[in-house]
């Protein structure tokens, strides 16, 4: 009865609310971008690879990248195969590596990093995991990613390539001490066409050595322009080529991209209707997580932490359409609510985006059998939570 009481009162504040529910207006993506050379750069860049608003609506992506590093004479210091296959909402990204006769799986899986060498789980860090996948999609996320949070662009003006493409000149420096979501602290300096304001090649500096990566082609996949080949050239400090470092060739493209027709979906949760208690909790702790349907359709929730008979955390959840799309709003966290559209719904789950909130960007809701499942995540890091129904 106390709970049933609790839902009714809540029910009614957002109702007698319901005015106020109005998010702001989504700020521009690239309102951090002092310099305006740099933002107009960039957006014609981000346009012409397939558009800000579709990327970030890619449910999975999948391909194929082999490649092949040399020693300084020629010779070949070792080939690989892979196969990326990276899930967003959820977040689970995987790195399948063919090297030697050896299989070597890389993975991020419900917030843990792990990798096995032929089904063997091998004793490698989080540390230096997180880096050799936070690297593969960085890569594969160019353009986009320079818009990371954190990021600290430059304009170096424009030069002319050996090739004769006239090129804007952008460096990127990064601070991982800082930024979970950068990969290193390597300068890089990305070279955009004039035309088209495609990047055609970067340098880099890795401390202790300097590259120069050419895009030589690329592909259409599903709107997006993604990678086909790149080689890698070792240079010296005034650019010069020393001698190929690797070829990489990328193919076997596969773009999921769901958001938009889910969100036109009609929306149901009426697994997510109960009371319910966290599992997996920390010592000590007890989270809890009620959820009613009101008499307009719309959804309201209350979660809670109890410590030591002491409530730490709070916050009033409610699911309901603005503008003809549904938002999961979360409020008395933070000074004001905060808005996630949801992207995705299926029968038994929905994912709600908001990429400007600092953490976390991504909320999933799913039934897995008799649970319900919650990950709250950003680009690196995921937290599970895993609750049972109470009686």
């Amino acid at each position: 009865m106390k709970i049933f009481i609790l839902l009714l009162l809540l029910l009614l504040g957002l109702s007698s609310c319901r005015r106020a529910a109005t998010p702001k207006q989504s700020h521009d993506r690239y309102a951090h971008i002092a310099d305006h050379k740099i933002r107009n750069i960039l957006i014609a860049s981000i346009g012409d690879a397939g558009g800000l608003d579709q990327w970030n609506s890619i449910q999975d992506l999948q391909y194929t990248k082999n490649f092949s590093l040399y020693n300084s004479d020629g010779s070949i210091e070792k080939s690989v195969q892979q196969t990326h296959d990276y899930i967003y909402f959820p977040l689970e990204l995987k790195i399948t590596s063919i090297e030697n006769q050896d299989t070597i799986v890389t993975q991020l899986k419900l917030g843990k990093y792990s990798r096995t060498k032929n089904g063997k789980l091998a004793d490698t860090s989080q540390t230096d995991l997180a880096k050799s996948i936070n690297t593969s999609t960085y890569v594969i996320g160019m353009p986009y990613k320079l818009l990371d949070e954190g990021a600290r662009l430059t304009y170096l003006g424009r030069k002319v390539l050996d090739s004769g493409s006239a090129v804007d000149i952008i460096q990127a420096s990064y601070n991982p001490s800082n930024y979970k979501n950068h990969s290193s602290d390597h300068t890089w300096r990305y070279y955009f066409d004039t035309d088209n304001a495609r990047i055609v090649a970067c340098w880099v500096d890795a401390g202790d050595h300097y590259s120069l990566v050419e895009n030589i082609s690329f592909k259409k996949v599903n709107g997006f322009l993604l990678f086909d080949e790149r080689k890698s050239y070792r240079i010296d400090s005034s650019g010069n080529k020393l001698y190929l470092r690797a070829d990489y060739k990328y193919g076997n493209y596969k773009i999921n991209n769901k958001s938009r027709a889910s969100m036109e979906m009609p929306f149901s949760a009426s697994w997510l209707i109960g009371s319910w208690i966290r599992e997996n909790d920390q010592e000590g702790r007890q989270t809890y997580e009620y959820w009613a349907q009101a008499a307009d359709n719309t959804y309201a929730g209350l979660g809670y932490t109890i410590e030591q008979s002491d409530t730490i955390f709070k916050e009033i959840l409610a699911i309901k359409p603005i503008n003809d799309k549904w938002h999961l709003i979360v409020a008395g966290v933070n000074q004001d609510s905060t808005y996630f559209p949801i992207a995705l719904n299926t029968s038994h789950s929905f994912t709600a985006i908001n990429p400007d909130n600092p953490f976390p960007k991504d909320i999933t809701y799913y039934q897995d059998g008799a649970s319900l499942k919650v990950n709250i995540s950003d680009d690196r890091d995921t937290i599970p939570f895993v609750f049972r129904r109470i009686p």
